[in-house]
């Protein structure tokens, strides 16, 4: 979001902290495209978003990547789809909400930041086309998170036995909101 990019850069600069050339290029480019903008002596918002792939990732790795940062950009670009996602986040009963954040912690996220909640789970259920949603969680998803945290097994299981089609429920009702 602008509005993270514009925090980061101007607390480098509050700190004198040296960027990379890297870092200074896109600060260069952020800067000429309006997603960050100079005012009173310090980086501000514009408008936009960026999104990255990693570029040593296979070719079908990578077109997962790319459309999951895509929705990113979705999400961040449009206000009526943000609201849409943020409700479906608060929709999820309790089994399904703890799933999404059993998988959001193995994953490294911050649990608590619920726009980063909503914002992932969209992006997790579109990066694949819909006939791939429901054997990536309830399979490869399910089988890490057994793996992982067998003290939830309990959990998962029932979660995943209460409500085999929830997956796909979710990716139809955000998929209307597109």
């Amino acid at each position: 979001r602008a509005k993270d990019l514009a925090r980061f850069f101007q607390q480098a600069a509050d700190e004198s902290f040296p960027l990379h050339p890297e870092e200074e290029q896109l600060r260069a480019i952020l800067l000429a495209n309006g997603i960050l903008e100079l005012r009173d002596g310090g980086y501000s918002p514009g408008e936009g978003a960026v999104i990255s792939i990693s570029r040593s990732s296979g070719p079908l790795l990578r077109h997962h990547l790319l459309t999951h940062e895509a929705f990113h950009g979705v999400f961040f670009s449009s206000e009526a789809y943000r609201r849409s996602s943020l409700a479906l986040w608060e929709e999820l009963g309790e089994g399904e909400r703890e799933f999404w954040l059993l998988f959001f912690r193995w994953v490294g996220y911050d649990t608590e930041d619920t726009y980063l909640a909503a914002n992932e789970l969209q992006a997790y259920l579109f990066q694949q086309e819909r006939r791939g949603v429901g054997p990536y969680f309830r399979g490869v998803t399910a089988g890490r998170l057994l793996a992982s945290y067998p003290e939830r097994r309990a959990a998962i299981l029932g979660f995943l036995g209460a409500d085999p089609g929830s997956f796909e429920r979710r990716f139809d009702a955000l998929e209307r909101s597109l």
